[in-house]
């Protein structure tokens, strides 16, 4: 993978992946264009796959670590079945 494409952030990767799809759909590149393009695009669909495993396994770690848990525990309210009706009165 070339140094541009590994500096590129996930959004501009897509961004150009989405350009180099759109240039060789409209059909005016030569040939030796095209394979050059080709050849960006599945350097810039590697990055991404890699910035997503990145991501997922970020995410991984934070689920496992309980980070997700909450700073205060929160009480818990046996359900009554009743509804709050803020006129009553306490």
């Amino acid at each position: 993978m070339s140094e541009e494409v590994s500096r590129l952030s996930f959004e501009d990767a897509v961004a150009r992946l989405e350009e180099i799809v759109t240039a060789m759909e409209g059909g005016s590149l030569s040939l030796d264009e095209c394979m050059r393009q080709f050849e960006q695009a599945v350097a810039l669909s590697r990055h991404c796959a890699e910035k997503l495993d990145s991501a997922e396994r970020q995410i991984n770690v934070l689920e496992s670590e309980d980070y997700l848990r909450p700073a205060v525990e929160i009480p818990r309210v046996k359900e009554t079945g009743a509804r709050y009706d803020p006129d009553a009165e306490e």
